[in-house]
C-alpha cells in the first residue's frame, strides 16, 4: 500500500485499455475513505465525482484528509449511454510522517537458487 503525507491534496495517474478507449467519452474520479462499522469495512465517498474529461492524471486539492486513515481513488469510465462499473485503486494511507521499517531479524542466502531473503519486524 502507498502512503502520503499530504492531508490536502491527492494526485492519481491511470491509463485506459486500448480495447475500450474508442468508447470512453469522459472519466469521473472520486476519493473514498475506508470506515469500519460493526467489524465490516465500508468505503465512504469524501469528494464529489469530478469529470476529468479524457485526462490520464489529475490532482484533488483543498481536501481535509485525516492522518492514519486509508483512502482510495475510484474511476468511472463513461460512454454516451452511461458509465462502466467503477474501478477502485488499492488505496493509500495518509501519514504525517513516513513509516519506519523494523529491524531485520533474519537473513538467508540460498546458494542453489541464488536468492537472498530478509525477514524484518513490522513497520
Amino acid at each position: 500500500m502507498d502512503y502520503q503525507a499530504s492531508t490536502t491534496a491527492v494526485s492519481a495517474h491511470w491509463s485506459i485499455a486500448d480495447e475500450i478507449r474508442p468508447f470512453v467519452r469522459h472519466i469521473e474520479w472520486t476519493i473514498e475513505r475506508e470506515d469500519t462499522i460493526n467489524g465490516t469495512n465500508l468505503w465512504e465517498q469524501v469528494t464529489d465525482s469530478w469529470n476529468v474529461q479524457l485526462s490520464s492524471e489529475a490532482t484533488w486539492t483543498s481536501l481535509s484528509l485525516n492522518s492514519g486513515e486509508k483512502y482510495r481513488s475510484v474511476l468511472r469510465l463513461c460512454h454516451t449511454a452511461g458509465c462502466f462499473k467503477p474501478v477502485p485503486s488499492n488505496g493509500f494511507l495518509v501519514l504525517h510522517e513516513a513509516p519506519i521499517p523494523g529491524q531485520i531479524t533474519a537473513i538467508h542466502y540460498n546458494i542453489t537458487t541464488n536468492v537472498l531473503t530478509f525477514t524484518w519486524e513490522r513497520f
